[in-house]
């Protein structure tokens, strides 16, 4: 997992993080479901097909939205931030957790943690 994910994951988060999702079957430890269908589910989720259609569910978000983004992720690169903010009818605040990929709430917890009191105490 170290090898393939992004950013960098101090410490023992990249071992708790893979204890919290993935599972034990046996002597080994595996994904709830099989890697081919992993990258059938990444592809589908970017793709035309999909149904997740993540900028047509923001234009509904009637509140503030607060996104974490990791500097280091290749789903959701720098590229990617204004056209998903652009896509929100409400106010949006992004976050950039430098050495993070896609899982900055494993990686970057002070960042993160620190983030979300200052937002919940602004919209509170």
């Amino acid at each position: 997992m170290r090898e393939t994910e992004e950013g960098e994951w101090p410490g023992d988060s990249l071992r708790r993080f893979v204890r919290d999702v993935m599972m034990r079957d046996g002597g080994v430890v595996r994904f709830p479901y099989k890697n081919e269908r992993l990258r059938r589910l990444r592809t589908f989720t970017v793709s035309a097909a999909s149904d997740y259609d993540l900028f047509t569910k923001a234009k509904s978000v009637a509140c503030p939205v607060l996104i974490f983004r990791g500097g280091m992720s290749k789903r959701f690169p720098a590229a990617g931030e204004q056209p998903l903010c652009n896509a929100f009818a409400s106010p949006v605040q992004v976050v950039v957790c430098p050495r993070s990929g896609h899982f900055p709430c494993s990686t970057e917890t002070a960042i993160v943690s620190g983030s979300l009191k200052i937002f919940l105490a602004g919209v509170s």
